[in-house]
């Protein structure tokens, strides 16, 4: 609905899940997540992101939005915790 309304919409997957399961390992962690969106967001030229977590995922959203606040407009907690 979003891209028909004429949004812009990427889904970045994390690290060692879905079509990047293959890189799956016991050295993922948190940051690595972080890492990810970080380097999406970048790599697609994203700027004013609207992100949005759901889960787990509040967590990375909110710890990327620390690190590059610039290119974030707002974020979304869908049945997620707000991490302070």
């Amino acid at each position: 609905m979003l891209r028909q309304n004429g949004h812009r919409v990427t889904t970045p997957t994390q690290t060692g899940l879905g079509e990047r399961r293959h890189l799956l390992s016991a050295a993922i962690t948190l940051e690595t997540f972080i890492a990810d969106l970080i380097e999406h967001i970048r790599y697609t030229e994203i700027s004013e992101a609207v992100l949005v977590g759901h889960s787990f995922g509040g967590i990375a959203i909110a710890a990327a939005a620390d690190r590059i606040p610039a290119r974030i407009r707002q974020l979304i907690f869908l049945d997620s915790r707000i991490v302070q």
